[in-house]
């Protein structure tokens, strides 16, 4: 009867003291997580930087070469040709209203990091 009683009271003992050990150590491992997880997030918003970084520069060179084609029309002096010039001004036309588009979700994305927003201004279509 005894060993009965202290067997449950050991029990009992273990039980509490688990209970209590995890009550004391889950603000520790939700304070670990909080710390991985906002250096995952801070390696995360780096990337992404680099990412519209690289991405920006790449449209930059596309919209130099979109100015080199639209300057090249000044030079299409030949009627027998207006067909093809024509549909290379739709061509054209096409890839501008695409870079209207790239440049309004650059811009949401540096307004995104804080960063000043690229005025992208030298095209209306």
């Amino acid at each position: 009867m005894i060993a009965h009683t202290l067997s449950a009271l050991l029990s009992y003992n273990i039980t509490v003291f688990s209970i209590r050990w995890t009550c004391i150590g889950w603000p520790h491992k939700i304070q670990l997580q909080m710390e991985a997880t906002e250096a995952s997030l801070e390696s995360d918003e780096e990337r992404f930087q680099k990412n519209l970084l690289a991405d920006q520069n790449t449209f930059q060179d596309r919209l130099d070469s979109l100015n080199m084609a639209v300057a090249g029309f000044a030079a299409h002096t030949d009627l027998s040709k207006s067909h093809e010039v024509a549909n290379e001004v739709r061509r054209l036309t096409k890839q501008l209203k695409e870079c209207q588009t790239l440049a309004t979700t650059y811009n949401n994305r540096e307004r995104l990091f804080g960063l000043p927003v690229t005025s992208v201004s030298c095209f209306i279509v």
